[in-house]
């Protein structure tokens, strides 16, 4: 395999549920920016929403995309504040860098058959990344309740970890 050029690479961000923290994300992200940056863009999977459904308020520092199965009054492709995008609760979208698109192909577990239907076009070359909303089957076999607390001491609520609470 040929390396892949500097002129089609795309540096972006990804994280996992935001629960309406919006200040905090954006904030982090901002941060990670003026280290670490320049990024193109901020995927955003899993609960982008909180649990009051609210939607956020202030600009995103970079372009941010999200996808929520859980917004089901919200219409895909809108823009929901600035710098700010709903992608839909499932599909394939082309996220537009400087030099290069980016193909990100987004479902939840329940909507992954469609994803495969809409995948069976013809001409459809693939997507350069997947996005799913769902922890992986599995992932808190054998986590302890320190490392739970801990990652939470971090910010990180993985819901998925350890036992409820």
């Amino acid at each position: 395999d040929a390396p892949v050029s500097k002129d089609l690479a795309m540096k972006v961000l990804i994280c996992g549920d935001v629960e309406g923290r919006f200040a905090a994300t954006f904030g982090r992200v901002a941060k990670v920016e003026a280290r670490n940056g320049p990024f193109e863009a901020l995927l955003c999977c899993g609960r982008f929403v909180g649990p009051e459904g609210a939607l956020p308020q202030e600009r995103a520092p970079i372009p941010t995309y999200f996808f929520d199965p859980s917004l089901p009054d919200v219409e895909a492709g809108a823009d929901v504040a600035e710098n700010v995008r709903y992608l839909g609760p499932c599909g394939i979208a082309s996220v537009k860098g400087r030099s290069t698109v980016l193909t990100v192909a987004y479902a939840s577990v329940e909507d992954v058959r469609k994803l495969t239907d809409a995948a069976r076009v013809t001409g459809y070359l693939g997507a350069d990344l997947l996005l799913t909303s769902e922890w992986p089957r599995g992932i808190d076999t054998h986590v302890d309740e320190a490392t739970v607390a801990a990652m939470r001491a971090r910010g990180v609520y993985l819901n998925a970890l350890g036992s409820a609470g």
